[in-house]
């Protein structure tokens, strides 16, 4: 335990070795705080962001309606959706009710016959199926009905592969009850692979075996390069002097009678090229003809314009009437100039006579109704207006624009109450942040010259020598007044950053100097003590696997940030990874911390189940509720939020160990500070100078308020005075 006093920076820090037990916290995604963008409402602020989702349908709760899921390529996270009173609706919760393993893509098809959609997804070793086993009306329950599909093959079985990069097309294709499966070859041949399932003719029903490659160029075609394509079993023509296909990159195939007569179309989209390639079936469905393509829908004037797209079916009622949504499948952007808050396009489908005809009805569907950002959403929380509520501020990756991919930072005020909460996006390029010409964008607030005042670090990538820059504007208002930043007199930090790691910037030894804690690529976590001064730093000597957090492959990249996580008046270290997990080591500067984090849990009974977070998150704690619980906003690569609130507070203590909790800490000066006791106790706030301010008797497990109303902003101790020993715990007060 280590003990800094240091009166000429007015820094008081006691570290104590009290750590209470915590009840086991399950978090759930909040959805009744108000977000307003312009004039409107969004039905679904925290729902996370979309950049490259496949979309797929199925009745996995049970109760007879096919909910919407999403599979993110960008952010590898998964969303489950319901259609109540005609809009939809997050739900992650049904999220737990998915098996772990799905991987690059999925497709829900009911294989068996027995009316519930099972799911196929890749595997390294060709396509792996999940059948759902839940009895009719139960939700979803899965088993692993095969490992990887195999097909027939001179005698002998093959694995049926599917390039990582692809979406197959899984339909019965010839009208026999059981599904086949169309592909492009693996191998880079150019043909539609045919794999037909014989399972009906040679087992009576349905199922997944024995399948046979039926053709290598289903239908005749083959494809070679954005904009062309080969009929009638014919192959590609390079500029009349040899023969080659020309993609290398994924392939998206989704089968549907596009224009309502009866067979199978095919729409077709490949990694290279911003069109999809809608090919009309002049034959039949288990005879196809193609000789030509268009890159409209029937009767839409609105082409696909979108790198990498991809179409799947929405739904399809009674009547055949079909929806398509076409969205990228970029697994990242690359400087695509793909839009990744804009990257769901829903074509509405309507029937007109006897055909089908489409019209583009929006290109961010559920985007729309999010906070998406695009690419990497990482909130800040500050009260920017002094008006006692916490506002938010929002960096992002970037945007495409005219002369590059820049990121900025938005503003969103917070126009409730600290009570109720409820934000306004009041600022799209708040300090013009956007001419700083930076991609991935990070701010962060922290009090960085112990002033009592908030102020800004700007982080992010710069797009001429893709260095990791760090800038500081400190914040100019007298005490108590709306925050002031001047971007004009922000100035650059000297750190070892490079991209490759994750920053957050604290004081972790108690010396009044921010530290820096950096998250790395390889899952481990680093400190640079700050050997210099606030007004000074000097980020030294590297300290590697910082509190035994090192090398982790299967965790990487690690996020870290600090917060009080579990309301008790002390930070925690929080750390998001690249499973999806979020996990915090509670009172990360008390001596004993080690490195075995508790897991915020999102799926009752479940390890982890936070699948939908996706392989990175940016989580901040943030007291936006006065008197409940901290919130966790969670970032994510799709773009978007979650804003995620439990109702556990910090529990009981072991037995005879003494508990002081002080919350909410930060405290404005305009509410009163709770303070908790397992025990009698007689309590003292007590000023930097030694002076007791306040007395006070409290009872054991029973919380007593202090008015702190005429205190001055900066830092005070709470101190309990049990019978026989004493318990400290540092106060803030902001104005």
């Amino acid at each position: 335990m280590r003990l800094y006093l240091k009166l000429s920076f007015i820094i008081f820090f006691i570290f104590f070795s009290v750590r209470p037990l915590s009840a086991q916290r399950v978090y759930s995604v909040a959805r009744d705080v108000p977000v307003m963008e312009g004039e409107r409402r969004l039905s679904m602020p925290w729902g996370g962001g979309l950049n490259s989702p496949i979309l797929q349908t199925a009745d996995i709760s049970g109760n007879g309606t096919e909910e919407l899921i999403t599979f993110d390529r960008t952010s590898r996270g998964l969303m489950v959706f319901e259609h109540k009173n005609n809009s939809w609706k997050p739900r992650p919760d049904l999220v737990c009710l998915l098996p772990p393993a799905i991987s690059n893509w999925f497709l829900m098809k009911d294989y068996d016959g027995d009316g519930q959609k099972d799911m196929f997804t890749w595997t390294s070793a060709g396509i792996k199926v999940f059948r759902n086993v839940a009895a009719a009306g139960n939700p979803a329950a899965w088993e692993e009905a095969e490992a990887f599909l195999k097909y027939e093959s001179n005698n002998r079985d093959v694995n049926l592969l599917v390039n990582s990069g692809d979406v197959p097309a899984i339909e019965d294709v010839d009208g026999d009850g059981d599904l086949d499966i169309i592909v492009y070859d693996p191998s880079g041949g150019g043909g539609l692979h045919y794999y037909r399932n014989r399972s009906v003719e040679i087992n009576g029903q349905p199922g997944l075996s024995p399948f046979v490659r039926e053709s290598e160029r289903w239908g005749g075609l083959g494809e070679c390069d954005c904009g062309e394509f080969s009929y009638n079993n014919e192959i590609c023509k390079n500029g009349g002097s040899g023969h080659r296909t020309m993609h290398t990159g994924g392939k998206s195939l989704l089968l549907l009678d596009v224009d309502g007569d009866g067979d199978l179309d095919l729409l077709n989209g490949f990694e290279e090229c911003d069109e999809l390639y809608y090919l009309e079936n002049k034959g039949t469905s288990a005879a196809p003809v193609f000789d030509g393509y268009e890159i409209m829908l029937p009767g839409s004037s609105d082409r696909v314009d979108m790198r990498y797209p991809a179409a799947f079916l929405l739904e399809a009622g009674a009547s055949g009437l079909t929806d398509v949504v076409v969205s990228s499948q970029l697994s990242r952007n690359s400087n695509s100039g793909v839009d990744f808050s804009q990257s769901v396009w829903l074509y509405q489908g309507e029937r007109k006579g006897a055909s089908f005809v489409y019209s583009l009805s929006g290109k961010s569907f559920l985007q729309g109704e999010m906070i998406d950002v695009g690419e990497s959403a990482i909130p800040a929380f500050i009260d920017i207006d002094a008006d006692g509520d916490m506002d938010m501020l929002l960096g992002f990756a970037g945007n495409p624009e005219q002369d590059g991919f820049y990121g900025s930072l938005r503003l969103y005020e917070n126009t409730g109450t600290p009570e109720d909460p409820a934000f306004v996006l009041a600022r799209e390029d708040f300090l013009e942040t956007g001419s700083l010409r930076l991609m991935q964008l990070q701010p962060q607030v922290i009090d960085f010259n112990s002033n009592g005042r908030q102020d800004l670090i700007l982080t992010g990538t710069d797009t001429d020598t893709y260095r990791q820059k760090v800038f500081l504007l400190l914040n100019e208002a007298e005490t108590g007044a709306a925050a002031a930043f001047r971007l004009s007199e922000m100035r650059e930090l000297t750190t070892p950053l490079n991209s490759q790691l994750n920053p957050f910037f604290y004081d972790v030894n108690g010396d009044g100097a921010p530290d820096l804690l950096a998250g790395k690529f390889d899952g481990s976590l680093s400190l640079y003590e700050n050997t210099g001064t606030a007004g000074n730093p000097q980020f030294g000597m590297e300290i590697r696997n910082y509190l035994g957090f090192g090398l982790d492959n299967y965790r990487r990249p690690l996020v870290p940030s600090a917060g009080d996580i579990t309301g008790n008046g002390r930070p925690d270290l929080i750390l998001a990874d690249g499973t999806g997990s979020i996990r915090y080591l509670e009172n990360f500067l008390e001596e004993g911390s080690n490195a075995a984090p508790e897991e915020l849990l999102f799926c009752e009974g479940e390890e982890g189940g936070a699948a939908w977070a996706g392989r990175k998150s940016w989580p901040v704690a943030v007291r936006l509720y006065g008197r409940k619980a901290p919130v966790v906003v969670a970032g994510t690569l799709g773009g978007g939020l979650f804003l995620l609130e439990t109702d556990a507070m910090p529990g009981g203590a072991p037995e005879g160990e003494l508990v002081l909790k002080v919350f909410p800490n930060p405290a404005l000066y305009t509410e009163d500070v709770r303070v908790l006791t397992n025990m009698p106790a007689r309590i003292l706030l007590i000023s930097v100078t030694g002076q007791v301010l306040k007395e006070l008797e409290i009872a054991g497990n029973a919380e007593t308020s202090i008015p702190v109303a005429n205190l001055a902003a900066g830092l005070y101790i709470v101190q309990a005075q049990f019978p026989a020993e004493k318990r400290s715990a540092k106060l803030i007060i902001v104005k």
